[in-house]
């Protein structure tokens, strides 16, 4: 039960470090699509536009996951509670 335990505080904790690294990523990415001049016009836009793609693909990405871990701690809390009534 302790394993159990320990291996579901490094699941949520795992949770917030991937959704933490997905809005990192994102700022990574708003910051090239800044950063990235050339003498070429069409070619700057283009590295803009891009980069600004990623950043809003890595937001969705991390809005997907928050969506689907949202209720984690109410299923853990579950778990535990069927977890003590079949040991009592």
């Amino acid at each position: 039960m302790h394993h159990w335990e320990e291996e579901v505080k490094l699941l949520i904790e795992e949770q917030q470090h991937t959704l933490q690294f997905l809005e990192w990523h994102a700022s990574w990415w708003m910051e090239r699509a800044s950063a990235i001049m050339t003498s070429d016009e069409a070619l700057s836009e283009g590295h803009r536009v891009y980069a600004e793609r990623q950043a809003n693909l890595c937001l969705q990405i991390q809005g997907s996951f928050a969506h689907m871990w949202r209720d984690m701690q109410k299923f853990i809390d579950l778990a535990d509670a069927q977890c003590v009534s079949t040991l009592t």
